[in-house]
């Protein structure tokens, strides 16, 4: 039972460092050190240590020689570029979510009430999240769990950046 908790442990890091660069609290430059970070969290140096390994991975950090880490400016470009891949992503999952015949009532249900919503002058809290009830609907069996966490990890990042 430990390894799972570890797991979401570890998870859970990611979002929090993840949240803190996206929103501008981790900025261009800031050296994260793990003993720092699982100081502030309460928590032993494993789990961070994984995190900022997944946070690499994604690109959000980069190893320094001392082997500590640091966060990875976003440009408007990069911005820019990150919107792309998701409308890339999430195009090719509809095509997939077609030629499966797979959710494509929920799919329009959802895409009418955001369309509504927005030809009524909505707010943007409420807009948000009729946006995120249409994204939720591509995710279905046949995608797979890398490429359903794949996608979330992108939209996430998306909509703390909106």
């Amino acid at each position: 039972m430990q390894p799972l908790e570890m797991k979401q442990l570890k998870e859970q890091i990611v979002k929090y460092i993840r949240a803190k660069i996206l929103k501008g609290e981790y900025p261009e430059g800031f050296e994260l050190v793990q003993e720092n970070i699982a100081s502030e969290l309460g928590v032993s140096r494993m789990p961070v240590r994984e995190a900022l390994q997944i946070l690499e991975q994604e690109g959000y950090i980069e190893r320094m020689r001392n082997r500590h880490m640091r966060v990875v400016g976003l440009s408007r470009d990069s911005i820019k570029a990150h919107g792309r891949l998701l409308s890339a992503m999430t195009s090719e999952i509809a095509v997939m979510m077609i030629e499966c015949h797979y959710g494509m009532a929920q799919l329009k249900n959802a895409y009418h009430t955001l369309r509504a919503a927005v030809q009524s002058g909505a707010g943007h809290e409420t807009l948000l999240k009729l946006e995120k009830d249409v994204h939720k609907q591509f995710y279905f069996d046949g995608l797979g769990t890398f490429v359903v966490q794949q996608y979330e990890r992108m939209l996430t990042s998306f909509w703390m950046l909106a």
